[in-house]
């Protein structure tokens, strides 16, 4: 990553914790210790956490066997240990006692500490108060999120990257659908075309997630397929069901890549599809037109999201108006923005989105851009209009 990106990241966190009176942020969300250090050690069974002063360096504190990979990736030049492994020095065998020395060290046990309270249990935040019983603990969440809605130029161009990926695996399925295959068959089609791509094209890039403490996401290659009378459930692994004619087909694909995701789904007819799914697959086209013209600049998340609530109230939809027609998108597949009616956010250039509209149990394609000067610029490529097959 870039150095200067980097630092300008670093002082955007710093002036916004500045100006809402807190003298640092302890950060141990896996999205945002990334964020801060562009290091994501894929295991997160041990607690990752990085203490950003409102003036200085950040610190990295990780479990001991994370040192030579930490020191490997990260953009921190700080990394302190905790938890014996081989003869490196440790602050303490407990990650929070260690939090506590090194706040002690930089003369933070006694400030305003920004944590985020959207990720820290219960049972970690009261550890938090007891160890630090003359600090103030405040939670500094919504700090971490605006921040994260805009990206930068490194942000956009690993999420480019993601979009070729997602590409790939969506062209890969449709093919598969094509061929009447199962939804597992389709799956693994579209996965297989994804790690193709990287290994051909981007060998050394990482496409690893950010998984809870009992976990690890070493491939976020993703793809989901329901089909027919299946599409309902929208969000579940791929089966042995075989699509048949008249089916309707929801390919739904994540890629990452360098920590950054994009999100492409596309809704195939299978040979001829039902007139009355037809007409739907024409309003959510219209819909998602009128959506994509609004998108500038200025506009509103409402705005964007009634630009297609309009389309579809035109086209006799108005009772399948979803609660919004797209999210933010970056490190999460789903962060915290929506576009949806009472969101007045506006657009800024540099915000990803998707722009999804649909039909519950019917019709939606998905499509992740980035907000231009002008407009938007499409991360996601592939075929969009009404898709036969």
């Amino acid at each position: 990553m870039d150095r200067m990106l980097y630092e300008a990241r670093l002082t955007r966190i710093q002036r916004a914790l500045r100006a809402d009176g807190l003298d640092a942020l302890v950060a141990t969300k896996p999205q945002t210790f990334f964020y801060l250090s562009d290091f994501n050690p894929i295991i997160f069974s041990h607690p990752t956490i990085v203490v950003l002063p409102v003036d200085g360096a950040p610190t990295v504190l990780v479990w001991a066997v994370r040192d030579d990979h930490a020191h490997a990736e990260s953009m921190t030049q700080d990394i302190r240990l905790f938890g014996r492994w081989s003869e490196k020095p440790y602050l303490s065998l407990d990650p929070y006692d260690a939090l506590q020395k090194l706040l002690a060290e930089r003369g933070l046990t006694h400030k305003t500490l920004g944590v985020e309270e959207d990720h820290l249990s219960a049972k970690t935040l009261g550890r938090l108060h007891q160890l630090l019983p003359h600090a103030t603990l405040r939670d500094a969440s919504p700090i971490v999120e605006t921040a994260r809605f805009v990206k930068d130029a490194e942000e956009v161009a690993r999420m480019r990257r993601a979009g070729r990926l997602a590409d790939a695996g969506m062209n890969a399925a449709v093919d598969a659908i094509r061929e009447r295959r199962t939804e597992i068959e389709i799956a693994m089609a579209a996965e297989i075309a994804m790690r193709s791509l990287l290994v051909t094209e981007y060998p050394d890039h990482e496409t690893a997630g950010f998984a809870g403490h009992e976990g690890a996401i070493w491939s976020g290659l993703w793809c989901w397929v329901p089909s027919g009378p299946r599409l309902a459930i929208n969000a579940d692994t791929p089966k042995t069901r075989r699509v048949t004619e008249s089916d309707l087909v929801l390919p739904q694909i994540w890629a990452i890549c360098d920590g950054y995701t994009a999100e492409n789904e596309r809704t195939v007819g299978v040979g001829a599809i039902p007139q009355s799914e037809r007409r739907a697959f024409d309003a959510i086209i219209q819909a998602r037109q009128a959506a994509f013209d609004a998108v500038r600049p200025g506009t509103t998340c409402a705005e964007v999201y009634e630009a297609a609530a309009a389309a579809m109230r035109r086209s006799g939809y108005e009772k399948h108006l979803p609660g919004r027609i797209g999210h933010s998108i970056g490190l999460g597949p789903h962060e915290h923005l929506s576009l949806g009616p009472d969101e007045d956010i506006p657009l800024v250039e540099g915000m990803a989105i998707t722009i999804e509209p649909g039909i519950l149990g019917s019709v939606r394609h998905s499509d992740t851009i980035v907000v231009t000067p002008s407009g938007y610029e499409a991360l996601t490529r592939t075929p969009n209009g009404v898709l036969l097959v």
